[in-house]
């Protein structure tokens, strides 16, 4: 079943202001915390593999720019979807959930013609997986991670919380009629020995979970074996360090009240 199309608003125009509207940042963060506590939407993964001991201390500082950014432009996403007059902003899950699959879209838009991240493969993405039931989150966690990161014992269990955190909202849309958006962020950090620097890479996974997507949930329950297929958008792109280092300092909002919230929604893994 489907109800009326949710019109999600488009994310603010480039530039430094942070706020498309005139908002409080700390009621911002409380509205979100509220509906991310319902209905989970954006899911940050960050991928630090073979980063050497002598490489740690110039990976927490790039680390700690990529969070200032993160917090930064939550801050814009969730202040978007907050003041749209084109959403529901009661508290009942039909409205939270338009809510949260909005913001997980406005940040897709935000984050593909941003300054600071430099992009470079934008496509739509079609795969069939057919797996056993028993192994079926860490075939779709490698087929996320294909062509990005390698799926070792030690990635694939610590994102086993991204996975619930999305079973959960499936388990969500199953009382609601419209399809719920979701992005995965997933950040991948390489040293790199010529210039004594860090890099990182940047894939993101924006796709809706339909009720074909519960149907299925259901069915894994009482089969050993399943095939379905999925669709997604993805694109990846450089975070231009430099560049947010260079404006960072003239944006203080967004930057201090959102940081706890993104850390709270990121998993780490080496």
């Amino acid at each position: 079943m489907s109800g009326a199309p949710v019109v999600c608003p488009p994310p603010q125009e480039e530039g430094l202001s942070v706020l498309p509207y005139s908002s409080d940042p700390e009621a911002a963060l409380q509205k979100a915390r509220k509906d991310t506590a319902v209905v989970p939407s954006i899911h940050y993964i960050d991928l630090a593999n073979s980063i050497p001991g002598e490489a740690q201390s110039v990976l927490n500082q790039y680390r700690s720019e990529v969070l200032s950014y993160r917090s930064w432009a939550s801050l814009r996403w969730w202040a978007t979807v907050d003041k749209s007059q084109n959403l529901p902003q009661d508290d009942s899950l039909v409205a939270t959930a338009k809510r949260a699959g909005c913001v997980a879209r406005v940040a897709n838009a935000d984050i593909s013609r941003t300054p600071w991240l430099q992009q470079f493969g934008n496509s739509t993405v079609q795969k069939h997986i057919s797996s056993p039931v028993s192994d079926l989150h860490p075939t779709l966690i490698g087929a996320v991670l294909e062509g990005f990161a390698a799926p070792h014992d030690e990635v694939l269990e610590t994102l086993e919380r991204v996975v619930e955190q999305v079973v959960k909202a499936i388990e969500v849309k199953a009382h609601i009629p419209d399809s719920l958006s979701q992005l995965i962020i997933l950040q991948r950090y390489e040293w790199i020995p010529e210039i004594r620097d860090v890099k990182s890479y940047t894939r993101t996974i924006l796709f809706d979970i339909t009720d074909d997507t519960v149907i299925t949930n259901i069915e894994k329950r009482s089969q050993e074996h399943i095939e379905f297929d999925i669709s997604y958008n993805e694109h990846e792109s450089l975070f231009n360090k430099r560049g947010w280092e260079q404006v960072s300092r003239q944006l203080d909002s967004g930057k201090r009240e959102f940081r706890d919230y993104v850390q709270e929604n990121t998993v780490y893994a080496s």
